[in-house]
């Protein structure tokens, strides 16, 4: 379900939820965050499933903008109410949030699928409903619900960032600072 859900992510996500995509000149950094988290930061709902981090380059602007998307990923039949407040908590830090539920087919419907748009409406998530796998029947997905920009204090993006990435990851991003501020 993740490696589905980081593929979707990957392959449409930004390309529905942005009108920017044209001024994106790096690749999204996308990990799933529970395996790069210190297990000292770990807690219940305090870690997304998916993190992806993208910086957007706007040079007429003068602005380069880090954008830090949390998911939390769901299997379609377990998709339930308390998902969009698991999402809402693991936000502190993003700039987005998103459930994504991965169902059997684009007919699965889940069961809860009306009380979830609900609440992430309220909570201002968006929501994906994807299928197929990266091994089987192509992915595809609908977003149901694009989710709304926040605006987190620095620190804890920064925060965040420096818990959710890896060494790596946050040098990769320097990096696209770096050349984005030329």
């Amino acid at each position: 379900t993740y490696e589905s859900a980081a593929a979707f992510v990957r392959l449409h996500y930004f390309d529905q939820i942005s009108p920017l995509a044209g001024f994106v000149p790096y690749a999204p950094i996308i990990r799933e965050s529970a395996d790069t988290a210190r297990s000292s930061a770990a807690g219940t709902w305090s870690i997304p499933d998916l993190i992806a981090v993208r910086y957007v380059d706007l040079p007429l602007a003068g602005v380069g903008l880090t954008e830090v998307h949390a998911f939390e990923v769901k299997p379609g039949r377990s998709l339930a109410l308390p998902a969009a407040y698991e999402a809402a908590a693991q936000t502190r830090g993003a700039h987005f949030g998103t459930v994504i539920a991965h169902t059997g087919s684009a007919c699965d419907e889940p069961m809860h699928l009306r009380e979830v748009i609900e609440a992430c409406e309220h909570f201002g998530l968006g929501l994906c409903l994807i299928w197929g796998s990266v091994s089987g029947a192509p992915l595809q997905g609908d977003l149901l619900r694009r989710p709304k920009r926040r605006d987190p204090e620095p620190e804890a993006v920064e925060a965040a960032l420096e818990i959710l990435l890896t060494a790596a990851d946050q040098k990769h991003l320097l990096e696209w600072r770096r050349r984005g501020a030329r």
